[in-house]
């Protein structure tokens, strides 16, 4: 299914590879295009064989794997592009007691 041993981050550190994963040119973890595929299907023959409120679900997680394939974000990273990338300063914030 995926690959095994490790890879190398930035800093040359040892990182074991995982199912599925793989490491990008800036050490940051990737997912196999086949390994969301696999997963999709997955979903796709398990909502056969379920109650309606489940396969609706499993058939969601397939859609957002299918998303990932053509490149679109998941949810939880379009979350946090929309985050500030600024700290205010030191002392900005005071906390009330």
């Amino acid at each position: 299914m995926g690959h095994r041993g490790s890879d190398e981050d930035t800093a040359g550190t040892k990182i074991p590879r995982r199912a599925g994963l793989s490491v990008g040119s800036a050490g940051e973890a990737q997912m196999d295009n086949s390994f969301l595929e696999e997963q999709a299907a997955r979903c796709r023959k398990l909502a056969e064989r379920t109650d309606p409120f489940t396969k609706r679900r499993l058939l969601e997680l397939a859609a957002s794997y299918d998303d990932r394939l053509r490149g679109k974000p998941s949810r939880a990273t379009r979350r946090l592009a929309n985050l500030p990338t600024e700290l205010p300063p030191a002392g900005a914030i005071r906390l009330e007691r």
